[in-house]
C-alpha cells in the first residue's frame, strides 16, 4: 500500500532548461565546450530556480505539507538543490538514483538545430507514438515506468505504506512516468495528452503533484489506493487549477476495446 499522502516536487529552473529555451528561440551561444562537456548530472539551479524552489517551500509548510514521514531526492544535483531550498524543517533527504531524470541518450546536451539536424527519423517516430518510441541510445516512457515501477514504486510500497506523508523532488519526465503509474494512464492516452499543447499536463519547475487516499470532501473516506490528485504551480497559478480530480481506474468492456482498435485503419486484408 502506498503512504496517504504522496507528494511530487519538479526541481526549479536549471542551466539546462535555460540553454534549451534559449536554443529553442535561435540563440545557442549557452552551448559552450565548457557547458557540453558537463554530464546532465551536474547541471545547477539558476536563481530564478532558487526563488521557485522557495515559493513551493512556502506553499507546502502553507497548506499543512511541511512534515514528512520520507523524503526522497533525486541524486541529480538540480534536484538536491531545490530539495534543499524547499526549506523544509525537519528534513532528512535519502538521496536515489532511482529518481533520476529520464536518459535522453545521444539527445542530451544538444542544440534545437543539431536535433532537428541529426535525429529528425527519430522525431518522425516520436510524433507517431509518444509513449513507446526511444530516444537514441536513452529511455523511451515506457523504458521509463518500467524501471520506476521496479525501483522507486517498490521501495514505496514496500518501506513507506504505513506512512501519512512523502515526498519525493524530481525531474519532469520522470513525473511523468510516475504519472502514467499513479494514474494508470494507458499508451494511448498519453500519446493524445502530450501531443497537443493542453496546459493541463504540462509540468512547470518545481510545480507540486499532490496524490492522497483520503477523499478532500469526505474526509472520513480513505481508499487502499491513491484516489485524488491536485496539481499546483505555486510561483504562477495560472499554469494550474490547483483542483482536487478523482483518479480513474479504468475499466474497458468488448466494445471499448474494439472502439480503440478501430481508431487506427487497417492497410492489408489479407
Amino acid at each position: 500500500m502506498l503512504p496517504e499522502n504522496l507528494i511530487l516536487v519538479r526541481h526549479g529552473e536549471s542551466e539546462g532548461n535555460v540553454a534549451k529555451r534559449h536554443s529553442e528561440e535561435g540563440n545557442d551561444n549557452d552551448f559552450t565546450p565548457e557547458f557540453r562537456e558537463r554530464h546532465n548530472s551536474v547541471l545547477r539551479l539558476t536563481d530564478r530556480g532558487i526563488e521557485q524552489a522557495q515559493a513551493a517551500g512556502e506553499w507546502l509548510k502553507g497548506n499543512g505539507l511541511g512534515v514528512f514521514d520520507r523524503y526522497y531526492c533525486s541524486e541529480y544535483l538540480r534536484a538536491v538543490e531545490t530539495a534543499s531550498h524547499l526549506g523544509l524543517p525537519q528534513a532528512e533527504w535519502r538521496l536515489e538514483y532511482q529518481l533520476r531524470e529520464r536518459d535522453h541518450g545521444l539527445m542530451d546536451i544538444v542544440t534545437e538545430t543539431e536535433r532537428r539536424q541529426k535525429f529528425s527519423a527519430y522525431l518522425q517516430e516520436y510524433e507517431k507514438q509518444r509513449f513507446y518510441s526511444p530516444l537514441p541510445d536513452g529511455e523511451s516512457f515506457a523504458q521509463l515506468c518500467t524501471r520506476l515501477r521496479s525501483g522507486i514504486m517498490d521501495t514505496l510500497h514496500r518501506e513507506c505504506s504505513g506512512n501519512n506523508s512523502v515526498i519525493l523532488v524530481t525531474h519532469g519526465d520522470t513525473m511523468r512516468g510516475l504519472r502514467v503509474i499513479l494514474e494508470r494512464t494507458p499508451a494511448h492516452l498519453f500519446h493524445i495528452q502530450h501531443s497537443g499543447r493542453d496546459i493541463s499536463h504540462r509540468i512547470s519547475n518545481c510545480q507540486i503533484f499532490h496524490y492522497t487516499r483520503r477523499d478532500p470532501v469526505r474526509s472520513a473516506t480513505l481508499l487502499p489506493h491513491l484516489g485524488w490528485v491536485r496539481s499546483v504551480c505555486p510561483w504562477d497559478s495560472s499554469r494550474s487549477s490547483g483542483l482536487w480530480q478523482s483518479i480513474a481506474r479504468r475499466t474497458y468492456t468488448n466494445d471499448n476495446m474494439l472502439a480503440l482498435v478501430q481508431q487506427f485503419p487497417r492497410h492489408l486484408d489479407k
